[in-house]
């Protein structure tokens, strides 16, 4: 189901997600039912209702709950800055522009 269907459906009386993600789109460690393999009361995760406007909200629900885990790939503004300012021939690269790809094209055709 879509996220956007799921608001709608009835099989689903409780319209959130888990997400367990912070604010900032950082993965909390101590917050995502280890893994999502944990069905415990005494654990905790992070939700959040699709009847809000807040994807990333921050309630913590007992692991028992059975929510949708919503798999979006979040990655932080700085980290993905960080990532594109540091230059490394042996990892992926990122370019913020086709000027950047066409001058890093340009940079390894001339080794």
């Amino acid at each position: 189901l879509c996220p956007c269907s799921m608001r709608f459906s009835h099989n689903m009386p409780q319209k959130l997600v888990w997400h367990g993600s912070s604010a900032h789109g950082e993965r909390a460690i101590d917050t995502y039912c280890d893994a999502w393999h944990s069905a415990s009361p005494d654990k905790v995760g992070l939700a959040s209702s699709l009847l809000g406007n807040k994807l990333l909200d921050q309630e913590r629900y007992s692991c028992d709950n059975r929510f949708v885990v919503l798999c979006v790939e979040a990655v932080p503004q700085d980290r993905r800055r960080k990532r594109r300012d540091t230059s490394s021939s042996s990892g992926p690269h990122e370019f913020a522009n086709a000027m950047e790809y066409s001058g890093y094209l340009q940079s390894i055709s001339a080794l």
